[in-house]
């Protein structure tokens, strides 16, 4: 059985490896993304345009992608067959959309994007799509802002 630091290391690891690439041409929005993304401990990597964004995607490994539907040079579509052609398995993919919500979330499934979203997007919506599509990293990262003290103590060597 692992000790207590053992799991605590664990744990840590599972936290920092939560990462997310955010693809938004809007500053202000990429900005808000940014904040609620990193307020429950992910990780983001940020671009502004869809030929980053794909060059970056085969470079790093994410665990999400979020990103505006209307850009160009990037769709849901892409990543999906160069996940395939590499054999990856497919990462979730969230579309963002100023348009009307129900003809954005009938192209972008299509797509092959996992879900869609109206902007501008709220903290508790983005929280909600985290535990969704993570639930193990979003729910253990969010225990330990929480806990942080206590998993400090509980790491004590107690045993004689």
């Amino acid at each position: 059985m692992p000790g207590k630091a053992s799991i605590l290391e664990l744990l840590k690891n599972k936290i920092s490896c939560t990462t997310l690439l955010l693809v938004e041409d809007n500053s202000i929005a990429l900005q808000m993304i940014e904040l609620y993304a990193e307020k429950p401990g992910c990780h983001c990597t940020s671009v502004t345009n869809g030929e980053d964004a794909l060059e970056i995607a085969k470079s790093k490994d994410f665990d999400l992608i979020i990103t505006d539907i209307g850009l160009p040079r990037l769709s849901g579509r892409q990543i999906r067959v160069w996940e395939k052609s590499l054999n990856k398995s497919p990462k979730p993919i969230i579309g963002l959309t100023a348009r009307g919500l129900f003809e954005a979330e009938s192209e972008s499934k299509q797509a092959g994007m996992n879900h869609v979203l109206s902007k501008p997007i709220k903290s508790e919506v983005l929280k909600s799509i985290l535990a969704q599509f993570l639930p193990e990293r979003f729910v253990i990262s969010s225990a330990n802002k929480a806990n942080k003290q206590v998993l400090a103590v509980d790491t004590l060597d107690t045993e004689k």
